[in-house]
């Protein structure tokens, strides 16, 4: 399974997200990590998986 993790950048926050992503991926599923605004005219990219 994919799972995207996104969030806002909030001070702070940014190492809970990395640890759920971690947890994630040991279980065996493909993580995403967005943080912080959207560019104007961006356009989602693949990523690649965590590698923890």
């Amino acid at each position: 399974m994919k799972i995207i993790v996104a969030a806002p950048p909030i001070p702070g926050e940014t190492l809970p997200l990395l640890q759920l992503a971690a947890a994630l991926s040991e279980r065996g599923h493909r993580v995403t990590v967005r943080t912080g605004p959207p560019t104007p005219g961006s356009r989602p990219r693949p990523s690649r998986p965590w590698t923890g």
